[in-house]
């Protein structure tokens, strides 16, 4: 059966040691462009500059960055665009006369705010056509996380060419660009024309590529008719993804009410699909499996290396993965539970986080900080999370730092609803583009994807260290914690299951006395009766 309703994961933002400003120093590290004119094809990021009125909540999201980087880079790898073009894709974009326009929002004038916010309109629409997602559209986070899901957990006979181009981001730019705490963006910039310079062999994705029927791959979707193209039930992935780039850009409107928006992307972007159904090199597949050093050579040695890293003053270990999934198998693959959870389903997963920390290291190539990329890890056996509407799958919280001399992401933790991966295998999130991968576990690697993209936003002096010294396992999540808390639920369950199988056998037994009780009877009538 197929879930109709579109699943969520949720990104949380917590603050940790904040105090107040009073040096504005630190917001003058990224210069504002005094451009009034911007390129589609540049890096975008004035609407990163931090300000001194920014929220804490904005400064944490100003350091979420990597969904940008990424759609910048893969504006800069595509093929089939041009000025005339990316003219005719925004025409029917203003400026919202509803908004006033805010002299320190880091634009010279409203001309260089439409001009920049056209430009990124742009870049989404080239980053929903190669990382298809809608969710992933909502936001840069949410595009980093999907991305990250699309490049680990994508079967090799759905590799394509958007994938392909994915997996060189992740193992010859990322790499590079993490290696360091790093939030400054002009310097971060600098890097990425360094290793656009190095490297000369990006693959190309194809906006005109016609599809060659004879090798073309089944992906698997819904319909043939896939992204800009595609609607299903009444849901348009255009009219889906288009709506969350206004939300990000909330000075945009079009123009003319009147404009069909799904007919006219539908008409001027006809091709920019064709290119999803190249399969992937062979040699980009390889590349991909040769990337990981499998630095951990099994579970149970990771686990304990998370085990060591996450205890608290009170030596208690805030990441075993190893605790959580054995009380899994233990309290959750009987017959009586609520879950329809199998043992097979844990082996999985144990795969899954011993596949996630291996390309981790990979990435980061510093085993301490790979292991401080989470102060802890939750599953809730909850049917709803706390704080949360029924539909959310988990959510990665980020903790800010800061003081009158520096900002920085502090900290990650993630928490998951167990029922979330039945959810998702009972689901068609995939098949309808929602989500980038087909995998019943994509829920952790997504999470993964938006701790990792914290950790690009930590200075060094945070990656040394592990949040979780100074906090209970309680402080992260206040509902049923897989591992500590007793699941009454699950107990109730199991208790009324118990029940009414024993009531079922006893009245099975009663009725089965009552009719060998009458037969015989009935015999003894009978002979009498002779």
């Amino acid at each position: 059966m197929s879930f109709l309703i579109k699943l969520f994961i949720t990104f949380g933002f917590f603050l940790s040691n904040s105090l107040s400003l009073s040096n504005k120093n630190i917001y003058e590290i990224n210069n504002v462009n005094t451009n009034d004119n911007y390129k589609f094809n540049e890096f975008l990021t004035n609407d990163k500059i931090i300000s001194k009125n920014d929220s804490n909540t904005q400064i944490t999201s100003k350091l979420m960055f990597y969904g940008r980087v990424l759609k910048y880079f893969y504006t800069k790898n595509v093929v089939g665009i041009n000025e005339n073009i990316y003219t005719n894709l925004t025409k029917h974009l203003t400026y919202n006369q509803s908004i006033v326009y805010n002299q320190n929002n880091n634009f010279i004038d409203k001309k260089a705010e439409l001009s920049f916010y056209k430009a990124l309109f742009l870049q989404n629409l080239i980053g929903s056509t190669i990382n298809l997602s809608e969710y992933g559209s909502k936001n840069d986070r949410e595009f980093f996380a999907e991305a990250f899901a699309k490049w680990l957990l994508t079967p090799d006979e759905y590799k394509n060419k958007s994938w392909e181009l994915t997996n060189y981001f992740f193992i010859n730019f990322l790499p590079n660009l993490i290696n360091s705490g790093q939030t400054n963006l002009n310097n971060l910039n600098i890097k990425l024309d360094n290793l656009f310079l190095k490297n000369q062999s990006i693959p190309k994705y194809n906006l005109n590529a016609k599809i060659n029927n004879q090798n073309k791959l089944n992906l698997n979707y819904q319909d043939e008719n896939i992204g800009w193209l595609s609607k299903i039930n009444n849901n348009s992935y255009t009219e889906g993804c288009i709506s969350n780039f206004l939300e990000q850009s909330s000075m945009l409107v079009f123009d003319n009410n009147k404009i069909n928006i799904f007919e006219f992307y539908k008409n001027n972007l006809s091709n920019w699909m064709n290119d999803t159904y190249t399969k992937a090199s062979e040699i980009s597949i390889k590349s991909f499996y040769e990337f990981s050093t499998n630095h951990y050579q099994n579970f149970f040695e990771l686990n304990q290396n998370l085990i060591t890293a996450s205890k608290n003053k009170n030596n208690f270990s805030q990441v075993n993965f190893e605790n959580i999934f054995d009380l899994i198998d233990k309290n959750y693959t009987n017959v009586f539970n609520a879950y329809n959870w199998k043992k097979q389903y844990t082996l999985e997963l144990k795969q899954a986080v011993l596949m996630i920390y291996n390309y981790l290291f990979s990435l980061i190539y510093n085993s301490k900080w790979v292991e401080n990329i989470l102060s802890s890890f939750i599953i809730s056996s909850d049917s709803k999370l706390k704080n949360s509407s029924k539909s959310v799958l988990g959510y990665t919280g980020t903790e800010l730092y800061i003081d009158d001399q520096k900002f920085s992401i502090k900290s990650s933790y993630i928490v998951l609803k167990l029922n979330s991966f039945i959810e998702i295998k009972e689901s068609n999130n995939y098949q309808t583009q929602w989500f980038s991968s087909p995998s019943w576990y994509s829920v952790l690697i997504h999470e993964y994807g938006h701790a990792l993209d914290g950790f690009g936003g930590r200075i060094n002096e945070f990656r040394e260290m592990n949040d979780a010294i100074n906090k209970k396992y309680d402080y992260y999540y206040e509902g049923n914690k897989i591992g500590y808390d007793f699941d009454y639920n699950n107990f109730l369950n199991i208790f009324l299951w118990f029940f009414f199988y024993s009531l079922t056998l006893v009245l099975i037994v009663v009725v089965t006395g009552l009719n060998i009780k009458y037969n015989l009877l009935k015999k003894k009538l009978n002979l009498i009766q002779k």
